[in-house]
């Protein structure tokens, strides 16, 4: 994985992080973890996912 890899990956789990926050309020300690070791493709998904998931157990079932 080269640098801007990472750094895009970073970008992205910040971003969702940010988003799932507003959607489903404080997040609990392994959402947190498991965003920030997603893959950039993972990533992708949930962040799609974001938009039809009406609860948090929801989105990364």
């Amino acid at each position: 994985m080269t640098t801007a890899d990472l750094l895009e990956a970073r970008g992205r789990a910040e971003v969702l992080l940010e988003l799932l926050t507003l959607k489903f309020g404080p997040l609990p300690t392994e959402v947190i973890a498991a965003v920030r070791i997603g893959s950039i493709e993972q990533l992708r998904v949930w962040t799609a996912d974001i938009l039809t998931a009406d609860r948090l157990d929801q989105f990364f079932s």
